[in-house]
């Protein structure tokens, strides 16, 4: 949370509705260096042939987390939750005073292939600083897989609250690269989208 003197995290999960298929477990936050390790478990029966489909009803969740050590202003953290790269922030310059966070103007997203077994998959994504670099300043993105098709991706910035304020006129460009995940199922089709803006579709090897 910008501007704010202690920083929370939310992770975001989703647990069955079923009654006897899920308990909330335990959550536990490490940080190490620049990464941020989160992990969100759930107490569930062991499986049998006769069980039911749990994943028939499900209801997103939310599980708090504060990070108690101090963040470097500027410093770009990766979070990382149950193994997986979700998120990446930048606390603001303090230099740059009251600031909000918002999504990016995007130039240009490009999907790219890494070859290996698994393949893994990224997004070149260009965006902007709509109000120069003296007045904005990236935060970082986060990926979402809100259905098992479709991968979220928003970008977005740091930008000072004073409206009035002075700012250079330069229109400053930013890339980030952003994980996709190598754990998507060969054969299936996903689509990926950008600030809300559907950007490609592509089949996984």
């Amino acid at each position: 949370l910008a501007n704010e003197p202690e920083t929370v995290l939310r992770v975001a999960y989703y647990q069955s509705t079923i009654e006897g298929c899920a308990r909330p477990g335990s959550q536990n936050l490490e940080l190490s260096g620049y990464d941020i390790n989160v992990t969100v478990t759930l107490m569930q029966p062991p499986t049998t042939p006769w069980a039911i489909d749990c994943d028939e009803q499900l209801v997103e969740l939310d599980a708090m987390e504060q990070v108690r050590t101090p963040l470097e202003p500027g410093q770009t953290y990766r979070v990382i939750a149950n193994g997986r790269e979700t998120t990446t922030f930048t606390p603001p310059d303090p230099g740059l005073g009251h600031t909000f966070i918002a999504e990016s103007p995007i130039e240009s997203a490009e999907l790219v292939i890494l070859e290996g077994t698994p393949s893994r998959y990224q997004l070149r994504v260009v965006s902007a600083l709509p109000r120069g670099s003296s007045c904005s300043q990236l935060n970082g993105y986060e990926t979402r897989r809100t259905d098992q098709s479709e991968i979220d991706v928003i970008v977005s910035h740091h930008e000072v609250a004073d409206t009035l304020a002075a700012c250079t006129a330069d229109y400053s460009l930013v890339e980030s690269i952003v994980p996709l995940g190598d754990d998507l199922e060969p054969g299936a089709e996903y689509t990926v989208s950008v600030n809300s803006d559907t950007v490609t579709s592509f089949v996984a090897r």
